[in-house]
C-alpha cells in the first residue's frame, strides 16, 4: 500500500519540474538585447509613446497660445463679389465686380491681458504635463528594470537551493537504503524539494512580466524578421544608505514636483479664464474701417442723378469707432464665471491635499529605509553565522561527526539567508526609486546621456 503513494509522489515531482521549466519557454524564441539602466533612461525618453504624445502636446500648445493672443491683434477681412448684369434698367448689361474690405483694432477690452497670460500658461501647462509623464514613465521603467534583475538573481539562488535539496533527497535515500534512517526522513526531503518548485516557477514568471513591462516602457519597435525582441537588463542590484532631511526635502518637493507644479499652473489658468469671462461686464471699444470699391463702373455709369450735378460713386470708405456694452446678459457671464470658479476651488483642494501628504509620505519612506537598513544588518549577521556554521559542519565531516545531510542543510540555510539579503537590497533600490519619484528628481535623468 505504501508503494503506490511513493510512485505518485515521484510523478508529482516530475510534473512540478516540468511546470517550473515552462515559463522559460515563453522567451526562448525571442531575441534578447542587453541594456543598462542608463540606456533604458535614454530609450524611454526617446521612444516611449506617452512621452512622445506629450511632446506633441507641447507643440499643439504653441498653436493654442496663438489663438489666445489673437484677441489683442487687429482683424482684417476682404470680400469680392463678381457677376454679370443684364437688362435695360441701368443701361446695357455686362460683367461687374465689387471689392469690400473691413478692419478693426480693439482699443479697450478687459479680457485682453487675461487672454495673453492664458496663452503663455497654455505652453507652461503642456510642458509640466510632459514633465509629469517623464516622471511616471521613467519610474515605471526603473521599477521594471529592478524587478527583472531581482527575479533573475532569485532564480539563480533558487536553482542553487534546488541543487542542494536534490542532493539532500539522494543522501536521505542512501541513508534509508543503508538502514540508517526511516522512510519519513526521505519523504520530508522530497517535500522540501517539491515545495521549492512553485518559487522557481514564480521567479521565472516575474522575470518575464518585468521584461515585458520594461519593453513597453522603452517603446521598442518590432524587428524586421517579425521575431519578438526583448531587453535583457544587465548589472546588479546595489545597496545604498539614504538619509532623508525631511524638512528640506518636503520644501523642495512642494516647489518642484511636476504634478504639483502642473496643478498650480492649472489654477492660474482657470483664474485667467475667469477674468476673460468677466470681461463681458465691461464695455468693448474698437477702431474700425470699412471700404468699398467698384473696379468696373460702366454698368453703373448711367444711373440717374440723386442730387443735381452728382456723379455715380465708384468707391466708398468709412472709418470710426465701435462701442458695445451688454448691460444685461441674463446671467450668462455670472454663470460661466461661477462654473470656472468651482473648478478652480476643486483643484486648489487637490493641491492642498497633495502638499499636506508630502511630509507624511517622506516620513513613511524614511522609516521604511531605516527598517530595511536594520533588517539588512541583521541578515548580514545571520549570513556570517551561517558561514561559520557551514565551516563548522565541514570540519565535523572531516572528523566523521557530521553527515552529508548536515552539510547540505547548512548550505541551504546559507543560501536562504542570501536570498533574504537580495530581497532587502531590492526593497532598498525600490525605496530609493520611490524617493526620486516622490521628490520629482526623475527630471534630472532627462539630461543624462546613455553610458
Amino acid at each position: 500500500m505504501k508503494m503506490p503513494g511513493y510512485v505518485l509522489l515521484c510523478l508529482l515531482l516530475v510534473v512540478a519540474a516540468r511546470a517550473a521549466d515552462a515559463p522559460g519557454g515563453m522567451t526562448a524564441s525571442a531575441e534578447h538585447k542587453p541594456v543598462t539602466l542608463a540606456e533604458c533612461y535614454s530609450q524611454t525618453l526617446e521612444r516611449n509613446l506617452d512621452i512622445r504624445r506629450q511632446r506633441a502636446g507641447v507643440e499643439q500648445a504653441a498653436g493654442v497660445k496663438t489663438v489666445f493672443t489673437a484677441r489683442a491683434l487687429p482683424r482684417a477681412s476682404m470680400s469680392v463679389s463678381a457677376g454679370y448684369s443684364g437688362g435695360t434698367l441701368y443701361g446695357p448689361g455686362g460683367p461687374f465686380a465689387v471689392l469690400q474690405t473691413e478692419a478693426s483694432q480693439p482699443l479697450f477690452d478687459m479680457g485682453i491681458p487675461a487672454s495673453l497670460r492664458r496663452g503663455r500658461l497654455e505652453v507652461i501647462i503642456a510642458q509640466q504635463t510632459l514633465n509629469r509623464a517623464v516622471t511616471w514613465q521613467l519610474h515605471a521603467m526603473r521599477l521594471a528594470f529592478l524587478r527583472a534583475l531581482a527575479a533573475r538573481r532569485l532564480f539563480d539562488l533558487h536553482q542553487q537551493i534546488e541543487t542542494h535539496l536534490r542532493a539532500n533527497v539522494r543522501s536521505a535515500q542512501q541513508r534509508f537504503e543503508a538502514g540508517m534512517t526511516s522512510r519519513q526522513n526521505v519523504r520530508q526531503a522530497e517535500v522540501q524539494l517539491l515545495s521549492l518548485k512553485p518559487a522557481l516557477s514564480k521567479t521565472q514568471r516575474d522575470y518575464v512580466n518585468a521584461v515585458t513591462d520594461l519593453d513597453e516602457c522603452l517603446g521598442s519597435k518590432p524587428t524586421a524578421k517579425g521575431r519578438l525582441q526583448l531587453p535583457e537588463p544587465t548589472g546588479n542590484l546595489e545597496y545604498a544608505v539614504l538619509k532623508i532631511d525631511l524638512e528640506k526635502e518636503a520644501a523642495r518637493t512642494i516647489q518642484h514636483r511636476p504634478d504639483l507644479v502642473l496643478l498650480r499652473e492649472l489654477i492660474k489658468a482657470t483664474t485667467e479664464e475667469k477674468r476673460m469671462v468677466q470681461a463681458g461686464y465691461y464695455p468693448f471699444v474698437a477702431l474700425t474701417a470699412f471700404s468699398q470699391y467698384f473696379p468696373e463702373t460702366a454698368v453703373f455709369g448711367v444711373r440717374p442723378e440723386i442730387v443735381s450735378g452728382q456723379d455715380a460713386r465708384q468707391s466708398e470708405t468709412r472709418y470710426g469707432a465701435a462701442f458695445t456694452w451688454q448691460v444685461i446678459d441674463a446671467g450668462k457671464v455670472r454663470g460661466a464665471s461661477s462654473q470656472i470658479e468651482s473648478g478652480r476651488q476643486v483643484m486648489e483642494i487637490a493641491l492642498r491635499r497633495l502638499e499636506e501628504n508630502v511630509p507624511r509620505e517622506l516620513r513613511v519612506l524614511a522609516r521604511t529605509l531605516e527598517t530595511i537598513d536594520a533588517r539588512l544588518a541583521a541578515l548580514k549577521q545571520s549570513t556570517a553565522e551561517a558561514e561559520e556554521m557551514l565551516k563548522l559542519v565541514e570540519a565535523r565531516m572531516k572528523l566523521g561527526e557530521a553527515t552529508q545531510l548536515d552539510f547540505l542543510n547548512a548550505q541551504t540555510s546559507l543560501l536562504s539567508t542570501q536570498r533574504s539579503i537580495l530581497l532587502a537590497v531590492f526593497e532598498n533600490e525600490s525605496a530609493r526609486a520611490e524617493f526620486d519619484r516622490l521628490t520629482g528628481r526623475y527630471l534630472d535623468f532627462s539630461d543624462r546621456p546613455a553610458r
